[in-house]
C-alpha cells in the first residue's frame, strides 16, 4: 500500500518515513502475492484434479497403447504449464504500466534526484519462477493421481457412491427437506473432501478481499483518532527558533485566535543500560484540550506533571517499564543529562513519542522557558485571515492547517489506497468465479448423463439447475463464514509485517467489510452460475445419453 507511509507522515512527518514507506511496499509486495500463489496452486490442483476424473478413460487408452507415466504426467504438468505462460505474458504486459504508476505516486512526495521505473531481467524472471513454482505445486498432486491409475481399472467407470445414509440424514435433516434438497444434500455427503475443498477455495477468495478493504478500516480509525480527538486544533504554527513562552500572549491578541497552546520540541537521547534512542520529547501543556494524547483504543491519556510518557513501541525497544529511571541527554543548548521517571506508557499508530508537561521539561532542559510552536484554537469566520497573518510573521517558521491536513490525507487516500484495493477486489473477484464456475462446469460434465436422463424423465430446466447449483450454493454459504475468519487472521499478518516505527496499521476490520466481502463473492457466484447455467440449457440431451464404446 504506497500511500500509507506518506498518509501517516502528513500527520507526524518522522525522518524515516521514507525508509519505512519502502519497507511497507516491499511487505505488501511479499504478502499478497503469496497468498495470491497459494489460491492459484490449490485452485489449479482442483481443476486438474476434477479434470483427470473425467478423462479417466482417455487416460487408460493412452497407457493401453504405450505411453508411459512419464508422458502422462507431462502432458498435464504441460497443461498447468501453458496457464503459467499465458498469465506471465499478461503480467508482465499489465505490469510494467502498474510499476510505473506506483513510482509516479512516490515521485510526489519523495524527493530523489532520479526516479524511473526500470523493469530488470531477473525480476521478471523471479516473477515467473515463482509463478511457475506454485502452479507446478499445485499440480503435483493431480498428476500424480494420473500417472499411478492402471489402465484396467480406468477403462472401467468409476465405482458407484455407496448409498447410504449420511449423518445429516441419520439426525433426520432429511425428512424436513424436500426431494431436490434431500438429493443435494446426499451428493454433498457421499463426496465430503469435493466439498471441503471448494469451500476452501471460496473461502480463500474472501478472506483476500478482507485483506485488501481492512486498510480502509485501520487507516480510517488512525484518521478519526488523529483529527478528531488527538488535533483538535485548527491551526498549529512552529517557530523558525526557540521563543520565549511569552509569545502566547501576543498569538492570544491576534483576531480571530480563542485558544493558545504552546509547545516544545526537545531532541534528547534516552539511555537505559547499554540502550540507547535518540527521539524528539514533546512538551505539550498540562491542562490542554487541543493536542492530546489518544490510546490506540481511542481514551485520553492525562498527562503526567513529573516525567515521561513514552510509546510502547520504545519501551519495548528500550526494556522498560512506568516507574523505571532512565537518562536524558538533551542534544541542543546546554546539552545537560539528567535523570527522569517513566511516568507512563501509551499505544500508539504514528511514530515514536515522548511526551513530557512543559512546565517539567522547561526543568529538565534549564535555562530560560521557551517554546517551538503552538497550537491554536479560532473562530470559524477567521480562518483564511488567521493564517495569513501568522504567516507574514517573522519568527513564524511554518502555518499548517488541520482541515488541510485531513484534504490532503482524503486526497492520498483516493491516489493510493482506492487504486490498491481496486486490483484486490478484482483479483478476488477472479478467484471466487474460478472456484465456483470450474466447480459447477466439472459437475456439469460428471453428472451430465444423470440430469440429462432427469430431463428425459420429466423435470424441468429449473429442476434441474437447482440440483446442480445446490452443491455450489451450499459450499458458498459455508465458505462465507470461514473466509471472514481466514481473512481476519491473514489482515493481522499483514498489519504486523507493516508495523514500524512510522507507523502501525491497527488490526480493525468493520462489520461492512465482512458484508461487503461476502456480498461480493456472492455475486461472483450468482454470475458463474448463471454463466454454466446457459451451457446446461444448451446441453443436447441425445448426444450426452449416447453410451460411450
Amino acid at each position: 500500500m504506497a500511500g500509507v507511509a506518506p498518509i501517516c507522515a502528513l500527520i507526524n512527518p518522522p525522518t524515516n518515513w521514507c525508509r519505512a514507506s519502502l519497507d511497507g511496499v516491499q511487505t505488501m509486495g511479499t504478502v499478497i502475492p503469496v497468498v495470491f500463489l497459494g489460491v492459484a496452486a490449490f485452485l489449479l490442483n482442483l481443476v486438474l484434479g476434477r479434470m483427470i476424473s473425467t478423462q479417466r478413460s482417455e487416460i487408460a487408452v493412452l497407457k493401453a497403447f504405450g505411453y508411459s507415466n512419464l508422458e502422462v504426467g507431462a502432458h498435464y504438468f504441460l497443461f498447468a504449464m501453458v496457464a503459467v505462460l499465458a498469465g506471465a505474458m499478461l503480467g508482465i504486459v499489465s505490469g510494467i504500466p502498474l510499476g510505473q504508476a506506483m513510482v509516479g505516486v512516490y515521485g510526489g512526495y519523495f524527493s530523489f534526484p532520479t526516479l524511473r521505473y526500470d523493469v530488470s531481467v531477473g525480476l521478471i524472471a523471479v516473477a515467473v519462477g515463482g509463478s511457475a513454482l506454485a502452479a507446478g505445486f499445485g499440480a503435483l498432486n493431480a498428476v500424480r493421481a494420473a500417472v499411478s491409475l492402471p489402465p484396467a481399472e480406468a477403462m472401467r467407470p468409476e465405482q458407484p457412491a455407496r448409498f447410504a445414509a449420511g449423518p445429516f440424514e441419520r439426525i433426520g435433516l432429511g425428512r424436513i427437506l424436500p426431494t431436490a434438497g434431500r438429493m443435494i444434500l446426499r451428493n454433498v455427503e457421499r463426496q465430503p473432501v469435493r466439498t471441503l475443498f471448494s469451500v476452501v477455495g471460496v473461502a480463500f477468495s474472501v478472506a483476500i478481499l478482507v485483506i485488501g478493504m481492512f486498510m480502509f478500516d485501520g487507516v480510517g480509525y488512525m484518521m478519526r483518532l488523529q483529527f478528531d480527538v488527538a488535533q483538535r486544533e485548527d491551526l498549529s504554527l512552529t517557530f523558525n527558533q526557540p521563543v520565549s513562552s511569552r509569545v502566547r500572549f501576543d498569538l492570544g491578541h491576534i483576531d480571530g485566535v480563542t485558544r493558545v497552546e504552546p509547545f516544545l520540541i526537545a531532541p534528547a537521547r534516552l539511555s537505559y543500560g547499554h540502550r540507547k534512542h535518540e527521539v524528539g520529547i514533546t512538551g505539550l501543556q498540562g491542562n490542554g484540550i487541543l493536542r492530546q494524547i489518544v490510546t490506540t483504543r481511542g481514551g485520553v491519556q492525562p498527562l503526567p506533571p513529573e516525567g515521561l510518557m513514552i510509546s510502547d513501541l520504545l519501551a519495548t525497544e528500550l526494556g522498560v517499564v512506568p516507574g523505571d529511571m532512565i537518562d536524558v541527554e538533551f542534544l541542543d543548548g546546554a546539552k545537560r543529562t539528567v535523570r527522569a521517571p517513566i511516568a507512563g506508557v501509551v499505544g500508539d499508530f504514528v511514530g515514536i513519542s515522548v511526551y513530557a508537561n512543559i512546565d517539567a521539561l522547561h526543568q529538565m532542559i534549564g535555562g530560560a522557558n521557551t517554546v517551538s510552536g503552538a497550537y491554536l484554537s479560532l473562530r470559524s469566520a477567521a480562518t483564511g485571515a488567521t493564517s495569513a497573518t501568522l504567516k507574514h510573521l517573522p519568527t513564524v517558521a511554518s502555518v499548517a492547517s488541520t482541515a488541510q491536513m485531513l484534504a490532503a490525507f482524503e486526497a492520498q487516500l483516493a491516489q493510493s489506497l482506492y487504486v490498491g484495493v481496486f486490483f484486490i477486489l478484482g483479483f478476488s473477484g477472479v478467484i471466487a468465479v474460478a472456484v465456483i464456475y470450474n466447480g459447477a462446469r466439472i459437475s456439469l460434465s460428471e453428472r451430465g448423463r444423470e440430469l440429462a436422463s432427469m430431463r428425459v424423465l420429466g423435470f424441468s430446466r429449473n429442476e434441474v439447475a437447482v440440483l446442480l447449483f445446490g452443491e455450489q450454493a451450499i459450499s458458498t454459504i459455508l465458505a462465507l463464514p470461514i473466509g471472514c475468519y481466514l481473512g481476519f487472521a491473514l489482515a493481522g499478518a499483514v498489519a504486523a509485517g507493516l508495523a514500524s516505527e512510522t507507523y502501525r496499521i491497527p488490526l480493525i476490520v468493520n462489520p461492512q467489510t465482512y458484508l461487503l466481502a461476502s456480498a461480493i463473492t456472492v455475486v461472483a457466484a450468482l454470475i458463474s452460475a448463471w454463466i454454466v447455467r446457459r451451457r446446461l440449457d444448451r446441453m443436447d440431451l441425445i448426444e450426452v445419453l449416447k453410451t460411450r464404446e
